[in-house]
């Protein structure tokens, strides 16, 4: 059978501190991945290797950055604002940093609905992206996502009746604000 990854115990908090303790059930030998989520900062995963002789098993810091927000619209082919598309964030498939982490394009799951999991559950092949719920656009086509890591990344735009949408990549440059977006969906044939 399968290896399936799976979550070792309860998502926690942080103390006044930023300390926290994770406890769950023990296996001879695990991978261990820690995701840190917060709602002012990108979100944050570091991985380990632990062996039962190691005995607790004691983090560096995870320190957070203050991330980036994008801001844009999503239009169909002929320019109309496409209101209550999902625009979710993934990781560039060049990302030089993906095999060490990783970090790639993809999920386990499926599409952009599928991201922003619940704390506490196992991850794919993109933990970070899984992180980051996706934006909704608004009346007008308009989202904002974010805080985003500062790592290279696209924007996928799904929305009934459209095939996916995707932006250019994203090379966020440190201090320097995006520039607004424009993702186009094109009607599926035969849904229109």
């Amino acid at each position: 059978e399968r290896f399936r990854p799976q979550a070792a115990g309860e998502a926690v908090r942080t103390d006044g501190g930023g300390r926290f303790r994770l406890e769950g059930e023990a296996y001879t030998s695990a991978s261990l991945t820690v995701a840190v989520t917060h709602d002012q900062f990108a979100p944050a995963v570091t991985m380990r290797q632990w062996e039962t002789e190691m005995g607790e098993l004691r983090l560096a810091d995870i320190v957070l950055e203050s991330g980036v927000f994008v801001t844009g619209t999503v239009v169909d082919e002929n320019g109309g604002n496409l209101v209550g598309a999902l625009v979710a964030y993934e990781r560039s498939a060049d990302d030089p940093f993906a095999e060490m982490t990783g970090r790639g394009r993809g999920n386990d799951g499926g599409g952009p609905g599928n991201r922003g999991g619940a704390p506490g559950r196992a991850f794919g092949r993109d933990p970070v992206g899984e992180l980051i719920p996706p934006a909704e656009t608004d009346a007008h086509g308009a989202f904002r996502l974010g805080p985003l890591p500062t790592d290279p990344f696209e924007l996928v735009a799904t929305a009934a009746g459209h095939l996916d949408g995707r932006s250019r990549r994203i090379a966020p440059a440190k201090d320097q604000p995006l520039p607004e977006q424009r993702i186009i969906a094109m009607v599926a044939a035969g849904l229109s």
